[in-house]
């Protein structure tokens, strides 16, 4: 209850605060002409030590860019400007909520010729749309060696913790559902997309998602495969789910992080410290497994994927093995490292 008072008062502070000055946006110079695809974006690329020379354009569902160097038009990340402008229809004065993520650069957005947001770091915040057509203008000027930027606008979201998670699980989902799990640290595509695709299962199931970035999920069901739930996590804001027929089924953000990239840990004695990188499956599995109180049936992980299937590995007596053999390997690593580092002055000379 206290989550949507909040919401609701943050949404009368919207529509009654101050109004924010008008200001000619960027599309004053580069899209003079004021054309604006309905319900989409026309996205402008160009270099920002040349702003007057647009490099590249072209229409997009949402707004999201992500790209090292100088891979995408050959424009270089740390001179990347982007410019996304749409006309967007409400039948109601609509509150949502507007995510962007960012690092190393700065954006704006403007709403109906008014700036509602200018920033250097990624944030969440409440809009109320009006009735009728509504012009979005996303500025955007990029300062890093990479380049990576999403905007996602959606109705607004609730944070499930843990054990609010495991009641609407226990009264709303199947008792034998079972849980397909995907992790990744970031898209690996531009537009901040990850293709997901179901195989095969016959029982129903609940899909885990965890990323760092945000990540538009798309998924693809061709076997029909029952989804009884969606459980997602992202340490960025905007992620954003999608796919076959998943319009009724229940998208639920977990208020932490669920899971991880990947599911093997490689160590090493480095210096005066033992330092591990990765994360042990068997420590994955076992966490998602006491957070939805389910049984894990397979997974995919990986740093930066492009395409995923699920389950790519099924979760078997084997593979929980080698979990726990390369976890007690680990173990004994790490023993021998804290003795070479932590030596014995009485013993020193006695080898």
């Amino acid at each position: 209850m206290k989550y949507y008072v909040l919401i609701l008062i943050m949404c009368l502070l919207s529509l009654y605060a101050d109004e924010p000055q008008t200001i000619d946006t960027w599309g004053k110079h580069i899209n003079p002409q004021g054309i604006a695809p309905k319900n989409r974006f026309k996205a402008f690329y160009f270099n920002t030590k040349n702003p007057k020379s647009i490099i590249a354009t072209e229409e997009v569902s949402k707004v999201g860019i992500n790209y090292p160097f100088d891979q995408f038009h050959k424009i270089p990340s740390e001179d990347f400007g982007g410019y996304w402008v749409g006309d967007f229809e409400y039948n109601s004065d609509t509150p949502m909520q507007l995510s962007l993520e960012l690092s190393w650069a700065k954006s704006r957005v403007i709403i109906n010729g008014k700036v509602v947001h200018e920033g250097e770091n990624s944030t969440t915040f409440p809009y109320v749309f009006k009735k009728g057509s509504n012009r979005i203008e996303i500025e955007y000027a990029n300062n890093w060696h990479t380049t990576g930027f999403m905007m996602s606008i959606k109705p607004m979201e609730k944070k499930y913790t843990t054990n609010e998670l495991q009641t609407y699980l226990q009264e709303n989902i199947s008792k034998n559902a079972e849980v397909l799990y995907a992790g990744v640290y970031e898209s690996g595509q531009t537009d901040q997309s990850i293709f997901l695709k179901l195989a095969k299962i016959e029982k129903p199931v609940i899909l885990v998602l965890n990323s760092y970035s945000g990540i538009n999920w798309k998924i693809s069901n061709p076997h029909h495969v029952t989804i009884e739930a969606i459980i997602y996590s992202a340490y960025q804001p905007g992620t954003e789910i999608m796919g076959d027929n998943l319009k009724n089924v229940p998208k639920l953000l977990y208020d932490g992080v669920l899971g991880s990239y990947t599911m093997e840990e490689h160590c090493d004695c480095l210096g005066a410290h033992f330092h591990c990188e990765g994360s042990n499956g068997l420590g994955v599995i076992r966490q998602i497994e006491s957070v939805t109180k389910r049984k894990v049936l397979g997974y995919d992980a990986h740093y930066a994927p492009k395409v995923m299937q699920l389950p790519k590995v099924y979760v078997t007596p084997e593979r929980l093995r080698a979990f726990e053999y390369e976890k007690l390997q680990n173990e004994k690593a790490q023993k021998v490292c804290n003795r070479e580092i932590t030596p014995d002055f009485n013993k020193m000379f006695n080898q």
